[in-house]
Order: structure tokens, then sequence, then C-alpha cells
């Protein structure tokens, strides 16, 4: 049974599931080191931010009622009552937004960034291309397209010390998601939850004999032959047992209670990426949130309030559950779609169309202070983001970031929250820059 789940988790995560998998799971120390190189992975020290990014190609109209589309003549937002314009603190910043998003956790808040931007395309199919801005975002080498998700991984990883750098998909996001080259598979929660026992034990608890086993072998021989870094190195990333029986037990109901816990859906997206930080099994891991998809057709908004509502409760669930299991300072939070919705009344307030040239990205994390970037400027019939002051955040045509460098700068700020390197980042990513407006 133990060796059925072993090749059901290597299908899941679409990796190899060899022992050395399991022990690094089992011990938290990264796979170099249960093979015997424990020289391995002092990496550099810095930040540890997991980052949790909702993706979707679906051009959801999350941007036309967040913080910054308020108080601009003729942005038309959506009429429901439960939607009702609502002021919200976003740590010292007072803004107006959609009433569910005042409902986020007020420590969330204080570290909420709403972020305004281009996403330079209307396509859905172009999804890839925004991930990997359109070619800006470089590999480690500098060679070749990367994608945000995995430019990120591959940076942060050499911190956490995750068993595997590459991202974890737990969504269908309708995008051909690489890594190094390598076409990333989805490992949905259903599947997840069979492979680690359900609300039985499972494979965890076989876990804790291979994490008795490695860790006094390892303790014996740094003990007699280790350097004062080595055992500092296994104080703090080694999994006690109380965190590895905490991991198991989360598990269990998580992803594998009754209703809701079972399905593929945002809820059990979030549970499950919580389990799966909490066994450091990945630097990245990739979500879908819905906020109301590709909405030509929404008699009086009525889908796009329900999925906002939604779609806020979901993020609320996953601070909660972060805040719960003490993750809330390790763990980054972004949103990033094809591109936005229309801002305009178009379709007589029954839908919105597509807008290249308008998006939000959220971000909530400890790297942020809370606060909104940039705003609307009228284009034709519609609005576009406007660029603005990366010292302040404020809208301005004549500010250090044009408009045209939003998508950009909105990575690099992201990027610079996970403690990625300036000199990293302008590297690995052409064009724009960290916005200090946005930085605590």
């Amino acid at each position: 049974m133990l060796m059925q789940r072993r090749n059901l988790f290597k299908m899941a995560v679409g990796m190899g599931a060899t022992a050395p998998l399991w022990r690094s799971l089992a011990t938290g120390l990264p796979m170099s080191w249960i093979l015997g190189d424990r020289n391995a992975a002092f990496a550099a020290e810095g930040p540890e931010q997991f980052l949790v990014v909702s993706l979707s190609g679906g051009g959801d109209p999350l941007n036309a009622n967040t913080p910054g589309t308020y108080g601009v003549p003729d942005v038309y937002h959506n009429p429901a009552p439960e939607m009702a314009e609502t002021s919200i603190q976003l740590g010292k910043t007072t803004s107006k937004a959609a009433k569910p998003w005042s409902t986020l956790p007020a420590w969330a808040r204080d570290r909420a960034v709403f972020f305004h931007h281009r996403t330079y395309t209307n396509a859905h199919p172009n999804f890839f291309k925004v991930l990997g801005l359109f070619g800006a975002a470089k590999s480690k080498t500098g060679s070749g397209g990367e994608m945000l998700p995995s430019l990120f991984a591959s940076e942060v990883a050499s911190n956490l010390q995750t068993v595997q750098n590459e991202p974890l998909v737990l969504a269908n996001i309708g995008a051909r998601l690489t890594f190094q080259g390598r076409v990333l598979g989805a490992a949905q929660p259903g599947t997840l939850s069979q492979v680690l026992g359900g609300a039985s034990p499972g494979v965890l608890k076989d876990l804790e004999t291979m994490r008795q086993k490695d860790l006094g072998m390892i303790k014996a021989e740094l003990n007699k032959n280790g350097t004062p870094a080595q055992k500092e190195f296994l104080d703090r990333h080694a999994l006690s047992l109380t965190q590895l029986k905490d991991a198991r037990d989360r598990v269990g109901p998580l992803l594998a209670g009754e209703g809701a816990a079972w399905t593929n859906d945002a809820t059990g997206q979030v549970k499950a990426a919580i389990a799966m930080i909490q066994l450091r099994l990945t630097p990245v891991i990739v979500v879908s949130i819905p906020f109301g998809g590709d909405n030509h057709t929404d008699p009086d908004l009525a889908n796009e309030a329900l999925a906002t509502v939604s779609g806020v409760d979901t993020i609320s669930s996953l601070m909660t559950g972060l805040k719960d299991a003490g993750l809330q300072d390790k763990v980054t939070f972004a949103t990033c779609n094809v591109f936005g919705r229309t801002l305009a009344k178009t379709r007589d307030g029954n839908g919105r169309n597509h807008n290249q040239n308008h998006h939000t990205t959220l971000m909530i994390g400890k790297g942020f202070k809370g606060g909104v970037i940039g705003g609307l400027v009228k284009m034709g019939t519609d609005f576009g983001a406007e660029g603005f002051d990366s010292a302040t955040g404020a809208p301005n045509p004549a500010g250090d970031v044009k408009a045209i460098e939003t998508l950009e700068s909105m990575s690099k700020t992201l990027g610079s929250a996970l403690g990625v390197s300036a000199s990293q980042l302008d590297f690995r990513i052409k064009g724009g820059k960290p916005v200090p407006a946005a930085l605590a």
C-alpha cells in the first residue's frame, strides 16, 4: 500500500517519488543532505517566503471593483447590494472598494497591495506570454524565456530548502506552465488526499519512522565530525516530531474530511497549499480562485458579484489558515490573470469585455505595506492603468514608472517582497523597477 501511494504521489506532483524524496519530507532537510552532501544547500541566507499564487487565463473581472477604481467618473461598478462601495483600511491608507474587500482580516489588509497595471493583451491564449512578461522574464542563465511562478521558485528555493524546486500546480489554469523548459502537470487536492491517506494517518504516519531513523543517523555523524555551521543548519531546518505530527494531523481535515475538503475547487486548493507548505514540499504553489471568469454575458453582473464574494472569502480562509498554522509571516499571496475587464458600462451592464490596458494584481504578505499602487486613465471609451510615481504609488503620467512598464514593475515588486535581490531581479526581468511605495 505504501508503494502504491508513493507511485500515486509521483503522478500527483509530477516528480520522481524516490526514497530520498520521502526521507526529505520526513526530516524537513533538502534531498542533497539525505543523499550525503553535508555541505550542500548552505544557501544564501535570506527571507523565508513561500508564494501561493492564484492564476487564471479566464480574464476575471477582479479588477473592476478594487481599491483605486472608485471615485473615477464613468467607471461602472457592480450594482449588487453586497458589492456596495465601502471604505476600507489598507495599512495607513483609506480607500474605497466593493464591500467584500473590507472582510479580509485586518492584519491581511495591513499587508495588502492592489497594484494597477497592464497586461498588453486581450487574447486568452496569451496567458503564458503574460506570465513570461512577453519575453522579458529570463531563465537563471539569462537565456530563453521563463514564467513568473517558475522564476520566483528557482530564486527562493535555496533559502526555503524545499524538497523540490519546481512549483506545485493544484489547479487547471488553462496555460502551459513550465519550469526549466518542462511542462508542469497539475496535482489535484483530491488525489493528494488519497496519496497521504485521507483522514487516516496514511503515508505521513510512516514518515515519523523515517524521520527518527534519518535524524538519529545524521545527528550522530555531525556530533562526531560536523562543523558548527552544519549543526546549526540541522537545528534550523530539521522538522521536529511535533511539527511532523502537526503536519500529518492537518492533512486529514485539510484534504480528506467530509464535504468540500475532498473537492478540487479553490477551497480545497488553498487548504492543500497550506498542508504542502507545512511539509516544505515546494517554494511556489499555484491555485486558481475564481472572480467571475470570462463574463461577456452576465445579467446585472450577478455572477461577478457572487464570485467576488466567494473569491474574497477564499482568500480570507487562506489567510486564516496560514495564521492558524503560524505561517502568516512566511507566505506571500498574489493573483495574476491574462487581462482585466472593461471598466466602462458595456453590454447594458450585463457583462464586461476584455481589457488589455487594465488589470489589478493583489499581493498580500509580510514584505508589503497596505495600499494602492497606480490608478486609472481614460482611454477612448474605456479605462487603462496609468503610470505612477514609484515613491508614492500615486498615478502620474509623468511618473518614473510609465504605463507600458507597469507589468514588469509589478513583477519586480513581488520579487522584492519574496527576498530576491535587486541585482538578480534586473538580471532576470528586463524593464520596470521595484516600487518602494508598496514594500514594507
